[in-house]
């Protein structure tokens, strides 16, 4: 009998050693106290991992133990329904994963849960993981439809869970880059009115300012130019982390034909 992905070597060995009693207890229709009972005295050996997803839909850690146990039970008992289809002699246990590089066998890529889970997973008490899953909980509604559809690749978004936090997390960058465009256009209108009052005054007072004043209030500006990119790094770095996607910001301005606005064009990339 082989071994399964979420088992090890001497689990394997502690489930053949019940195999004997399957046929007396298929005799006597017990097979569901049966399985019940091996997993029972399985997780006492070895209680049952609990996962990240486990905690979903806000369950408590005992619901969550619940759940791994009942995945567990559930595994225990498919193992033992293939067990009765296959040849009783059992087989030696596979040897342990070589990571030395001497096994050329490439590696079989993750399933898409299962990479779900460990590029999104969420810490318990994450503010974002909270709100991800009340919008996921409420994505028929007509107001979460209307505030994410703009944000969506394509409608069947929001069947796919990670498509749906990818579609969330580009909303989020989005408000990011928002606020950091009004912040910066604020400024830039504060230190243009700025220059504006300096123009209208007489060109004595100007010079009596000194050119060195007006040549480091140009620097100024300009520095504030050249750091927007940074300041808007922790948005992008988000992007990255949060999303596997590659986040490119475009900054240009400001733009005399936009009345001095900032121009900004955000490229994601797989």
């Amino acid at each position: 009998m082989g071994r399964g992905t979420w088992s090890t070597p001497e689990q394997l060995e502690y489930l053949e050693q019940r195999l004997p009693g399957l046929d007396a207890e298929k005799a006597g229709n017990g097979l569901k106290q049966f399985y019940a009972s091996v997993a029972c005295d399985f997780a006492k050996l070895w209680p049952p991992l609990v996962l990240q997803s486990d905690f979903m839909d806000n369950r408590t850690p005992a619901a969550a133990e619940a759940v791994a146990y009942s995945r567990r039970e559930r595994q225990i008992s498919d193992w033992f329904k293939n067990a009765r289809k296959r040849n009783p002699t059992p087989s030696k246990p596979k040897p342990v994963l070589d990571l030395s590089g001497k096994n050329s066998r490439r590696p079989l890529p993750l399933q898409l849960h299962q990479a779900y889970s460990v590029q999104f997973s969420r810490p318990e008490e994450s503010p974002l993981c909270k709100e991800v899953n009340d919008l996921w909980k409420r994505r028929k509604s007509p107001d979460v439809v209307q505030q994410l559809t703009p944000f969506m690749l394509q409608a069947a978004d929001f069947n796919n869970r990670m498509l749906f936090h990818n579609g969330v997390m580009r909303q989020k960058v989005s408000l990011l880059i928002v606020e950091e465009k009004l912040e910066l256009q604020a400024w830039i209108d504060e230190e243009t009115q700025t220059r504006i009052n300096l123009a209208l005054r007489p060109w004595e007072a100007c010079l009596a300012e000194g050119e060195d004043k007006l040549m480091a209030e140009n620097q100024y500006i300009q520095s504030i130019m050249n750091i927007l990119p940074s300041t808007l790094q922790v948005a992008l770095e988000e992007v990255e982390r949060t999303t596997g996607m590659k986040a490119i910001l475009l900054v240009g301005g400001p733009i005399p034909a936009h009345d001095g606005k900032i121009g900004t064009h955000l490229y994601v990339t797989g």
